[in-house]
């Protein structure tokens, strides 16, 4: 037992590592994101982008219904057994539930956005960049609940990449070629290339899912009703966390300029960054506590 112990102990700290290299990475993916976006506008453009991000970040974990927490013990604890037929009926039921309320937050925003954009935020100039980006939440959030389930089959450095690496890096690549080519930008185009750059890390996310032959199986439902009441009580948990995260930029906006909405958004970017251990080690050790519980 002993010896067991130990060789878990230093599976889990070598995969920790790992992640935490990832994790440095995705680090780095959004410092230079948050740069590209400082340096290519204006202050207050930047400050509409910043505040967008954030509105779409909040909607994001929302429109996730708590699945990505409840997807993760699902998907763990079936894949002891190898039980992928229950694995693609509860992934495609949890994919399928939140496009569909995604599709109907979006169908909100749509309606009260310019409503929302010169009353509360008293910018009008935030409300076509809004819609742009809010357009790609539904693919955000079905790339949210892939992301999760390749941490439940224990392989995090995917699911680090598709969650904080792939649109960042997209959104940097295109906005040094808009640079270098001296093509000016706004909002409205960046906004245009943060959507784009969301669509395609669902394309790569789905396709590495499918790309699993255990996908093949066909999918069984029974076990979706219980993923479902596992993730109602986290969706309220999840919900609060990312609104307090993102509240103070969201306050920020409603009572200050553009300018300051930028310089407050980069300032509290950069400071997440002390938060990557921590996350880190989460996305390692969550799929084996759920075995355990299994």
């Amino acid at each position: 037992n002993s010896a067991c112990n130990m060789s878990n102990t230093k599976g889990l700290l070598s995969q920790s590592l790992l992640v935490v290299s990832m994790r440095i990475v995705a680090a780095i993916a959004g410092f230079l994101m948050t740069l590209s976006i400082s340096r290519s506008l204006s202050p207050e453009e930047a400050g509409l982008i910043f505040l967008a991000l954030a509105i779409y970040a909040v909607l994001g974990t929302v429109s996730t219904m708590g699945f990505t927490t409840s997807i993760v013990r699902s998907v763990a604890s079936l894949s002891v057994n190898n039980n992928w037929s229950v694995i693609m009926g509860t992934f495609w039921g949890a994919i399928t539930i939140t496009c569909v309320f995604s599709v109907f937050v979006v169908t909100l925003v749509f309606i009260s956005n310019e409503f929302v954009s010169e009353k509360i935020f008293e910018n009008s100039r935030l409300s076509p960049v809004v819609t742009i980006i809010v357009t790609a939440l539904p693919l955000y959030v079905m790339t949210q609940v892939i992301s999760y389930a390749f941490q439940g089959l224990s392989r995090p450095l995917i699911s680090v990449y598709l969650l904080n690496i792939s649109t960042q890096l997209v959104v940097v690549a295109v906005t040094f070629c808009f640079v270098l080519f001296k093509v000016s930008l706004s909002p409205i185009t960046l906004a245009e290339v943060y959507a784009s750059a969301a669509a395609l890390t669902f394309l790569v996310g789905l396709f590495l899912w499918m790309a699993q032959p255990q996908t093949k199986e066909k999918s069984d439902y029974s076990q979706l009703g219980e993923a479902v009441a596992q993730a109602r009580p986290i969706w309220g948990v999840n919900s609060m966390s990312i609104a307090v995260q993102w509240c103070g930029v969201l306050i920020v906006g409603v009572y200050a300029s553009s300018m300051e909405v930028a310089y407050f958004s980069a300032a509290q970017r950069l400071s997440l960054v002390v938060s990557v251990v921590l996350i880190a080690v989460n996305s390692v050790v969550a799929p084996r506590f759920a075995t355990i519980a299994q």
